[in-house]
């Protein structure tokens, strides 16, 4: 869910509805303690939610919703899949365990599409060039055929493609990681040398490069690392500081993941193309 405008409550997407997805599901009543007061019809006007459509590979699952009144202005929706992972040996099918899910429709006439993917994880010298090619395998075959009924005359429109949408949101574990020492990593984060960890970026290198979503805008990143946190915690996993009061009076540590020495980074990422976008 999200906050509402007025900072009274939160929407809630859990509400039970149809199975199908397509009831409007209403936003959640509870309310702040402050706001315990709240008249009845500011609840009464937040707005009612509908789910446009959903799309699952494998882990990656991506959902669009959107008001009620929105929703009367979108047509067209159309979802489709990529599978990137491990090939079997089979020409033309890769294990579903990485890859991207995505939902093309037209909003007041604008074709939009949204991807949400998860790529090629890794930290040796040179994962980046396989998550790269993630990126550019997604959008290279990713494409929305349009159902029979679309065409009014009676003849077949062509596939919609990312490249065809006006505005794209791209969201996701894209594993992208940083290139230094993972000692050089922890100290720039205790001592809040941002710019640092900046350059290390392996997201930001790809696209200087050209390799990878390139023409796509990410919001400046003014915030620590994101990966990886130790499970109900604010410290980084695989930090080696652990001790057996840690262990045995905090959150449940899980010591092979500690051993794996995981490096923070910016793992999970927001980017977007096109135009009017805010």
């Amino acid at each position: 869910g999200g906050a509402e405008e007025d900072g009274n409550g939160w929407t809630s997407f859990d509400a039970p509805g149809d199975p199908t997805g397509n009831a409007p599901v209403s936003s959640s009543t509870s309310a702040h303690p402050a706001s315990s007061n709240a008249s009845a019809d500011t609840a009464a006007n937040r707005p009612t939610y509908v789910r446009l459509a959903s799309k699952q590979l494998v882990g990656v699952y991506i959902t669009v919703w959107t008001t009620v009144a929105v929703a009367s202005h979108t047509r067209d929706v159309r979802v489709n899949t990529v599978s990137t992972g491990i090939n079997l040996g089979i020409i033309g099918f890769n294990l579903g365990n990485k890859g991207g899910a995505a939902v093309w429709m037209k909003v007041y006439s604008t074709p939009v599409v949204f991807i949400c993917s998860h790529l090629s994880a890794g930290t040796k010298e040179g994962d980046e060039l396989k998550r790269s090619e993630d990126y550019g395998e997604i959008v290279s075959k990713l494409s929305f055929p349009a159902p029979p009924t679309a065409s009014s005359d009676g003849g077949v429109q062509k596939a919609a493609t990312v490249a065809d949408a006006f505005a794209a949101v791209w969201i996701g574990d894209l594993n992208y990681r940083l290139n230094l020492p993972d000692d050089v990593v922890r100290a720039s984060i205790a001592s809040g040398d941002h710019a640092r960890l900046i350059s290390g970026d392996q997201l930001i290198i790809e696209q200087a490069a050209g390799r990878a979503f390139v023409g796509w805008t990410e919001a400046p990143v003014t915030f620590k690392p994101t990966y990886k946190y130790r499970p109900g915690t604010n410290q980084y996993s695989g930090a080696a500081d652990l001790d057996a009061e840690d262990i045995a009076g905090g959150p449940p540590v899980s010591m092979k993941e500690e051993k794996k020495k995981r490096t923070p980074a910016w793992c999970d990422r927001i980017l977007w193309r096109g135009r009017d976008i805010r």
